[in-house]
């Protein structure tokens, strides 16, 4: 499968799926799949599996879109809303794709609908691994580091106390470069990891189009504006993903800042209260190379920043941020940054709750990413995270059924009365 199988219409809600079959740079006939009658032709085709054989997953327009519509209809009590697949649902013969929601021609109601529907679909991918975790939740975490080959593989996760205790204490050191003309010159690096999945190589799990892009567009925004060392990293795998946290690990120091953003698949055990993040090669069936919510927490306690956000636009990111709820200071001033800087922050901003989140809005970003990014754009010197996130939150709960979360981790380490600060910076540490 080629990468150039999704383009979007900027005028309209129209996509265009491009298959196997097609050449990139060559003039190609076009499906274009913004008709029911072309999604209804394209999932005339079943889905297979990653060595051939049938998943139980194959799409038709007439019984399988009753079956999924009746999955959909939500819990005892709720009025059944009928959705048809062709809705929220493209392929290509190979794989399925989650569609662009065209929510300015939706309501309210009815993108709740295709929402739900959504969630149902992932439910039947997933229904194995789901199984399996609810009776044994830890099976996706990995062992603890106890030397460095194995951290570097992404073979563990490596736990470095903010206290200097761990197997790599010796090679964290704080930074030496400072920022005086910065309007925070107390906060001496600024570091990212932007993760963004769209393509997964088990064919059974819905590809994605927008959390690439989200990815990017973060990482220009973090780097820019912001003044972050950004890294990138664009469809990982489960041991790279893990590898890249234990390299933030070692380099991180206590007066850095660290902003790690995720925008893929998430997945909820209902059952257990855990959370999953989908890295590119994981099985839609095997939940041993999911990432653990529950190890992600684990790292981020072991981090020895003073400033840390997790910023997780995936489905059921909003179980990361089931910690204590932050207010916004009624003024910011160098002082009140001070004050905020003696105090460790672990903080987490969600897409939604714990309901499935729409994964494309706004010039092909998704809302919430979207929003994001118009606020950290217009940021004038610096502001605590709660203001950043209210102004996030009124916007895609404008847009959408779902409801953005921003809340410390006290678990991770967070100190009351502390709050993450977005400061504007140019990379050379001057006032941009």
């Amino acid at each position: 499968m080629n990468n150039d199988f999704l383009a979007m219409n900027q005028s309209s809600t129209a996509l265009v799926a491009r298959g196997a079959f097609f050449q990139p740079g060559v003039s190609n006939p076009v499906l274009d799949a913004s008709s029911p009658q072309m999604v209804d032709a394209l999932f005339a085709t079943s889905m297979g599996s990653p060595t051939g054989a049938g998943t139980g997953l194959a799409i038709s327009t007439a019984s399988d879109n009753a079956a999924l519509a009746a999955a959909a209809a939500g819990s005892a009590g709720q009025v059944a809303s009928l959705v048809a697949p062709a809705r929220y649902l493209l392929t290509d013969g190979e794989s399925t794709y989650f569609r662009n929601l065209p929510l300015a021609q939706l309501e309210m109601n009815e993108l709740s609908g295709l929402l739900d529907g959504r969630k149902s679909y992932k439910r039947r991918v997933f229904e194995e691994a789901r199984a399996l975790l609810e009776q044994h939740p830890d099976l996706a975490d990995v062992p603890l580091c106890v030397d460095l080959k194995p951290a570097g593989e992404g073979k563990c996760l490596q736990i470095e106390r903010p206290e200097g205790h761990g197997v790599v204490a010796a090679l964290n050191k704080a930074s030496s470069t400072t920022a005086p003309q910065a309007y925070i010159p107390s906060i001496r690096r600024k570091h990212a990891l932007v993760i963004g999945l769209n393509q997964y190589h088990d064919k059974r799990i819905p590809q994605l189009f927008s959390a690439v892009p989200d990815a990017q567009a973060m990482r220009d925004t973090l780097a820019g504006q912001l003044g972050y060392e950004v890294t990138l990293l664009e469809n990982p795998g489960k041991s790279e993903l893990l590898a890249q946290l234990n390299r933030v690990s070692q380099d991180i120091g206590a007066d850095d800042s660290l902003v790690v953003y995720f925008a893929g698949h998430g997945e909820l055990i209902e059952k257990t209260g855990m959370g999953y993040w989908i890295p590119a090669d994981a099985s839609a069936t095997d939940p041993r190379g999911w990432v653990s919510n529950a190890d992600v927490s684990r790292w981020l306690a072991g981090v020895r920043s003073r400033q840390v956000v997790l910023i997780s636009d995936s489905c059921y990111s909003g179980t990361f941020a089931k910690g204590l709820a932050l207010d916004a200071p009624v003024k910011t001033n160098e002082a009140l940054s001070e004050t905020l800087l003696r105090k460790r922050t672990v903080t987490v901003m969600s897409s939604g709750s714990d309901e499935p989140v729409a994964d494309t809005g706004n010039q092909g970003h998704s809302v919430f990413a979207w929003s994001l990014l118009e606020q950290l754009r217009q940021l004038d010197r610096w502001t605590v995270g709660q203001s950043v996130f209210a102004k996030v939150q009124v916007t895609v709960e404008r847009e959408l059924p779902q409801s953005p979360q921003y809340a410390a981790s006290l678990e991770a380490g967070h100190e009351l009365g502390g709050d993450f600060l977005f400061e504007r910076r140019s990379k050379s540490g001057v006032k941009p």
